[in-house]
């Protein structure tokens, strides 16, 4: 337990030290000199990206040599191929409903969120049948 506990703290600083130096240069870059306000905001909006990319590499736990052969990666391509599917069938409908009617298209960030709302909804089916 304590070994796992050195490693998370040691991801930790590590995140934490390339955060303040990501928000050290951008304040430098930008300004020539030393700016408060743009560091801490450039380093707290590092923070999780480096604290994820920390964690990648410093930690090691139990983890598929190759992540296709978890269930969850079967799961995530058996519901964005789906969504994949039920997005061509609603892009064709959206088309033909355009052509047929003369009216403005439908811009593209609804079938975005067509497609997104419908993978996360197969997902969430997939994980309570097969979970």
């Amino acid at each position: 337990m304590t070994e796992i506990r050195t490693r998370w703290l040691i991801t930790g600083a590590v995140g934490v030290a390339l955060a303040a130096l990501t928000g050290t240069l951008a304040a430098y870059a930008q300004t020539g000199g030393a700016d408060t306000l743009r560091l801490v905001t450039f380093g707290v909006m590092s923070l999780p990206c480096w604290l994820g990319l920390a964690s990648l590499l410093l930690t090691k736990d139990d983890r598929p040599e190759h992540h296709e052969d978890s269930v969850e990666m079967q799961w995530i391509t058996q519901a964005t191929s789906g969504a994949f599917l039920d997005l061509l069938l609603v892009l064709g409908i959206a088309t033909a409903a355009t052509a047929v009617l003369g009216t403005d298209p439908v811009p593209t960030v609804a079938f975005v969120v067509v497609a997104m709302a419908d993978s996360a909804a197969r997902y969430a089916i997939l994980q309570r049948r097969e979970g």
